[in-house]
């Protein structure tokens, strides 16, 4: 799909694929997913928009942890944006995904270049639209600072739980037991039962089931 919307991530007949980059692909060929008359939600549009939203929230905490510390970064002689692990821009099918959901259209990325092309005397991204990856990877100054670990950590939870109800790939949240088992402990350490692998997402994330809501 060329033009896919945050619909498209919840479709009954979509396909989302993750590999380098995002790919949708819709059982009935659409090119374009906005106000598309087939949509059927599958059931994961209000967690997928409450994850996306606690994954803001993430992002926008940090930075005001992170402006606590060190308030002067844009002028950091050895900015982590130009460090080896950030010579190419860090945006992946996560973060493609995460833009969607916030309404917006995954920016096109140049690959052939040799530095991050949303870095110029710091970060010209929105707060909240940065690349997961450039929370993850700590501060040099500040490796060890307790608040912000803590906010990374939650991040990159529901990052991964972000990407396995998008794709529906259920191995996102852990290794799958291999005895047939129902229920597995995820990497997060949450007990989730296979044959309903998103029961206690909405519960985690506080979303109303239809039923609930119609009961109010």
């Amino acid at each position: 799909m060329k033009d896919p919307s945050a619909d498209c991530l919840s479709c009954k007949y979509a396909t989302v694929l993750v590999k380098r980059e995002l790919k949708i692909i819709c059982a009935y060929d659409h090119k374009s997913g906005h106000n598309c008359p087939d949509y059927k939600d599958s059931g994961t549009r209000r967690l997928l928009n409450a994850i996306a939203q606690s994954i803001k929230k993430n992002q926008l905490d940090y930075r005001v942890e992170f402006k606590n510390v060190s308030p002067d970064c844009v002028n950091c002689t050895q900015n982590c944006c130009n460090t080896p692990f950030l010579t190419k821009t860090p945006f992946y099918p996560e973060d493609a995904i995460y833009y969607l959901l916030m309404g917006k259209s995954p920016p096109k990325i140049d690959r052939k270049l040799a530095r991050c092309q949303f870095f110029n005397l710091g970060c010209t991204l929105e707060p909240h639209l940065r690349p997961h990856a450039c929370v993850e990877h700590p501060c040099k100054d500040y490796p060890d600072y307790l608040p912000m670990n803590i906010i990374a950590r939650r991040l990159n939870r529901n990052i991964y739980y972000l990407l396995a109800v998008a794709t529906q790939d259920w191995e996102w949240r852990g290794e799958l037991p291999e005895d047939g088992a129902a229920v597995a402990v995820d990497r997060f350490g949450r007990k989730w039962n296979l044959n309903s692998p998103i029961a206690d997402l909405l519960e985690l994330y506080q979303v109303e089931t239809d039923r609930k809501a119609e009961q109010k």
